[in-house]
């Protein structure tokens, strides 16, 4: 790792104020992003099981909305996980 001119080795492995408040804002997009999905998942999984009952649907449809939202859900899991290891392990602030 190369230093910058008068720069101290614990400034350069914590990176400049600019780089951390661009990480902390990418951060902060993808939560909200995750919690985005999250609100659309459950909206549309709800209105899809109940249009699938309300319009006698067969049962494969109900099936392929359940692994659907199931997917959406595991995905903004993934997302908000590791956006939590990052900030707990200091890597966005």
């Amino acid at each position: 790792m190369t230093r910058r001119a008068g720069m101290s080795r614990q400034a350069d492995r914590r990176g400049s104020i600019g780089d951390r408040r661009m990480a902390g804002q990418a951060a902060r997009r993808q939560i909200r992003l995750a919690a985005a999905v999250i609100l659309a998942t459950g909206l549309i999984w709800v209105a899809a099981s109940w249009a699938g009952g309300r319009f006698g649907l067969p049962v494969r449809y109900a099936f392929l909305f359940d692994f659907a939202a199931l997917g959406a859900f595991s995905w903004s899991l993934v997302v908000l996980v590791r956006n939590w290891n990052n900030r707990t392990a200091g890597g966005d602030g």
